[in-house]
């Protein structure tokens, strides 16, 4: 009962997840394969993972290597145990290789797992000790809340005692089943006729055990445009990711909605959410969209018949009048036997998986003269024959190797939404490396919606309907000459979504021109890059400096961005300050994250303290900045900012802060890298007294550093890594680091102690690489004073790297258990 939420719940306190390096979670359900969930933990802890090709022992060498030492934290969410006998031994093996790789992480790692079954907890009992903890269901308190939440939501009633009394009647049926809480809480939200609720109350569904009889009253009363768009989602098997905008284009192809009114299908998709027929799992900063294992099973009730999900072992029979169907890969073998489905208009092969036989897809689809939607998940060698799909209205390849010309779609009148990768077609390779999509596409004169992979970009001098429903991806424009033809291009083009950017800005001639691009009225446009070349070629010596500076000034401040832009990008502006108006005001108060790059024009950094929304800020390659001062503040304490930045900036000597103890109060992970000449705070015993909130700080490649007595006042701090610093003599006392779990010291030859009073007692991890040799010797040793204030942490695990190769000098707790939560 509530094993999903509950889960979510710890896995998204920071107050857990802040214990842990690297936090996964997975959706298993009753569809293990090791294969794929080995895929899905690679992404979730690296960046621009591709798997493209990879094996399942390669997949798992690299997550050992990326979780080796790491302190991790892995929820299995909904794990089901085999029901066939003859199958257990192959499961269970499976379980133990994909696991496998989880032994190299550090000590006080966490598996958690959501189960309904105790089975669960025996079969995993291998990997360390289990703790099941039996959820039951929830108490009548809670149940009256939950209930409340849902069916008020917070609302006054001029019959509230009345309805009221009702539902805590309502709610005693429910016998604290929170799916069904919520369903018909959600169902009687802004209903408040009593009648109505009476009707729920004696309805006799409600009388029984069973959850299903209640979640199908439930769905009876939905609308019916909602109960098609429900019922189509049982294509989609138990712990699937649904990701909205493909699944409303689907809606779309097959005329649930109009194709018109985009809008309205993302309205069902959100109204069914708002109903818990599908749920939001949050994961960090992420969000995923799933059906519970009752929806899911609800789904395939109500649409038998017309929809179905083909895996091996199951009957072909009575199919024969279905409208909608997706095959797992585990269906491969009854491919064939697809073709004689003649009323067939969704076709969707699900989960990447090698099928090199094109030859019996291409046989299927010559048959399927109906079929609208066609969405392709399976790695192939070759392209399907689509040419005869004439009602084609959606058609997705994903995951392909191959590439074909893009006249084959030249048939294709109807087609609609089309899903493109980088690999999908021959493409021209255009400026900078960006690709160029075929000219034929933009004269498909039904094509509305196109989903283009980010190393796409598309052409503003083409057709501009294209580009004006266009979805993901992005735009980009080079200004060639000093005409700027290709700014008044941007004029019309309002409605492109996703990222726009535009380089070789130095061309600009004046604000004029730049004012043409009309970049405030794009309000789709959540991420802007602008770009200056040869901005370092301005010598300053030339009499006409400052008629240049007043030149760029003026087109920054014409390249305004639309309030909703979310990402902000600056490199190469070549004039001595960026001060345009949009970026003082309050007219930026959704951007999240802004980037500086190669300004080296600039005396001083912009304003930026006074962004409401700013969580990441990076400042790079400025090189004749010399001082970070009050004028980076303005009138703003950055009240939300979470990541800074600053790199490579060669001139940077100082940093000031503002008295105000406000400033900063988010920020939680700082990396100073490469600034040869910084020093630290500004002023003789300057500290960081404002960022009591930071957990994480990495200072690399800083000559200039000779102490790092500015952060001992850091009691939140829980990582320390100090590298390439050569000066370092000394490291903070650290009796107020009360939350320290991980030091690093590497290349810092003149450190010759550790702080005088010891090292804190939360230390978990402590890594020691070229320090002073007199250091390293005793610890390397196990003797003398320093030895001695690493040997007093007795739960911390010691590594020195010392001649060729690096050893432990001290072993940590062992790993921790994995705990199952069941009901």
């Amino acid at each position: 009962m509530g094993k999903t939420t509950l889960a979510q719940m710890v896995f998204n306190d920071p107050r857990v997840s802040g214990h842990f390096d690297k936090l996964m979670w997975l959706f298993v359900s009753d569809n293990f394969d090791k294969v794929e969930f080995t895929k899905q933990m690679l992404k979730d802890i690296c960046e621009n993972f591709s798997s493209t090709g990879a094996s399942f022992n390669t997949l798992q060498k690299k997550l050992e290597r990326e979780l080796a030492s790491k302190k991790i934290l892995l929820v299995l969410d909904d794990v089901w145990y085999v029901k066939d006998d003859s199958k257990k031994y192959i499961y269970e093996k499976s379980w133990s290789e994909f696991l496998a790789p989880l032994k190299s992480a550090k000590a006080g790692s966490k598996i958690v797992v959501t189960t309904q079954q105790n089975l669960v907890a025996c079969t995993l009992g291998y990997f360390g000790s289990v703790k099941p903890i039996p959820l039951d269901g929830l108490n009548d308190a809670d149940s009256w809340s939950l209930f409340k939440l849902n069916a008020f939501d917070g609302k006054s009633l001029d019959n509230l005692k009345e309805l009221e009394a009702i539902g805590k009647e309502i709610v005693e049926k429910l016998k604290g089943l929170a799916l069904a809480i919520k369903v018909v809480g959600r169902e009687l939200r802004g209903k408040p006729d009593i009648e109505q609720w009476k009707k729920i109350l004696n309805d006799n569904s409600l009388d029984n055990d069973g959850i299903m009889e209640i979640l199908h009253r439930s769905y009876e009363h939905l609308p019916e445009h909602l109960q098609r768009c429900f019922a189509y989602c049982s294509l989609f098997p138990k712990g699937y990711y649904l990701k909205p905008d493909r699944l409303v284009h689907m809606w779309i192809a097959n005329g649930f909605v109009h194709l018109q009114k985009e809008g309205d299908g993302k309205s069902y998709f959100d109204e069914l959410v708002v109903r818990s027929f599908i749920q939001v799992i949050k994961q960090g900063k992420k969000e995923y969209y799933v059906m519970h294992d009752l929806m899911n099973d609800l789904a395939c009730h109500v649409s038998k018949g017309e929809c179905s999900l083909l895996k091996n072992g199951e009957s072909m029979k009575n199919l024969g009048s279905i409208r909608h169907l997706s095959v797992t890969p585990s269906g491969i073998n009854l491919i064939k036997d697809i073709s004689g489905f003649h009323k067939l208009r969704t076709l969707i092969f699900l989960s990447r998986t090698w099928f090199p036989e094109n030859n019996c897809i291409d046989g299927v689809l010559i048959k399927l003269k109906r079929i609208r939607v066609l969405d392709i998940d399976w790695l192939l060698d070759s392209v399907p024959n689509v040419s005869g799909c004439k009602h084609l209205r959606y058609l997705c390849f994903r995951n392909n190797n191959y590439k074909f010309a893009s006249n084959s779609f030249s048939k294709l009148h109807h087609l609609a939404v089309l899903y493109i990768r980088k690999n999908l077609f021959d493409v021209e390779v255009g400026d900078y490396n960006h690709l160029k999509l075929p000219k034929s596409i933009y004269r498909m004169s039904s094509l509305v919606f196109i989903h283009i992979s980010k190393s796409f970009t598309v052409d503003v001098g083409q057709r501009v309907k294209l580009q004006s429903l266009l979805r993901e991806g992005s735009v980009y424009v080079r200004v060639k000459n000093k005409e700027a033809l290709e700014l008044n291009l941007l004029h019309e083009v309002n409605n492109i979504k996703g990222c726009a950017e535009i380089v070789g800005l130095e061309n600009v001639p004046s604000k004029e021109n730049a004012i043409q691009a009309q970049l405030s009225s794009k309000k789709y446009v959540t991420e802007l890059r602008l770009r200056w070349f040869n901005s370092s070629s301005k010598v300053k010596s030339n009499k006409n400096s400052a008629q240049l500076d007043s030149k760029e000034h003026e087109v920054l401040e014409a390249l305004e961005p639309n309030r909703y832009t979310e990402r902000l990008k600056i490199r190469g502006y070549p004039g001595d300050v960026i001060r345009p108006s949009w970026l003082e005001s309050n007219l930026l108060s959704q951007i999240k994250s802004v980037e500086l790059e190669e300004c080296n024009g600039l005396k001083m950094l912009p304003v930026l303290g006074q962004l409401p929304q700013l969580k990441e800020l990076r400042i790079a390659h400025m090189n004749t900045v010399r001082r970070i001062g009050n004028e980076f503040y303005g009138n703003g304490l950055f009240p939300s900012l979470k990541e800074l930045q600053i790199v490579m900036m060669k001139s940077l000597e100082e940093w000031s802060f503002p008295c105000d103890t406000r400033s900063f109060p988010k920020l939680y992970k700082l990396r100073i890298f490469n600034c040869p000449r910084f020093i630290g705070p500004e002023g003789e015993g300057a500290r960081f007294p404002s960022l009591r909130s930071l957990t994480k700080i990495h200072i690399s490649d800083c000559k200039g550093i000779i102490t790092l007595e500015g952060l001992n006042e850091l009691v939140t701090l829980k990582i320390l890594s100090v590298r390439l610093c050569p000066n370092l003599l000394s490291l903070p006392e650290m009796e107020l680091f009360y939350s320290l779990e991980k030091l690093v010291i590497r290349n810092c030859t003149k450190l010759r102690s550790l702080p005088k009073k010891g090292l804190p007692v939360s230390l978990q991890q402590f890594i020691i690489m070229d320090a002073h040799h007199k250091l390293e010797a005793q610890i390397h040793k196990k003797n003398g004073r320093e030895w001695d204030k690493v040997a007093a942490i007795s739960g911390c695990r010691c590594s020195i790297y010392s001649g060729s190769d690096w050893h432990v000098v001290q072993e940590g707790h062992t790993r921790g258990p994995i705990y199952t939560w069941h009901g």
